[in-house]
């Protein structure tokens, strides 16, 4: 009850309650819909709605940006995590307002989206140089 009442009052005046959806930066994720730049949409979240029904309004966001002609059929192969935990949401369990989640084939770094940004920063980085050995 006291979760459900946090919700609401961090919503302010106004504003709908939505849940962030993020799609994975992991390779596999990568290999299902051969895109590199990050792909995120907010959802306007109704009262009651299931993570299926909030993955299916990121699509409708999303699938435009994936460059090829199943792309929708792409996204809706991935599986659905918890951002900050890692941990795989059943599509029938039922959203929450401010929730970030994120699409993919592997869960996601734990820690959320700050956790997966380091990750980028640190596969973006130019690799070490193997070490040399002197001939003897």
């Amino acid at each position: 009850e006291a979760a459900s009442a946090r919700h609401f009052c961090s919503r302010g005046p106004g504003r709908m309650p939505t849940v962030h959806v993020a799609v994975g930066r992991d390779e596999a994720t990568f290999l299902t819909i051969f895109n590199k730049e990050p792909l995120e949409a907010d959802v306007q979240l109704e009262e009651g709605r299931n993570f299926e029904w909030v993955k299916n309004r990121a699509i409708d966001q999303l699938w435009s940006k994936v460059g090829f002609c199943h792309g929708v059929a792409a996204l809706s192969s991935l599986k659905t995590f918890n951002a900050a935990t890692g941990d795989e949401i059943a599509e029938g369990d039922r959203a929450e307002d401010g929730m970030h989640i994120v699409l993919a084939q592997e869960p996601p770094p734990v820690g959320g989206e700050d956790a997966d940004a380091s990750s980028r920063n640190r596969s973006a980085a130019p690799a070490a140089s193997p070490p040399t050995v002197a001939p003897s």
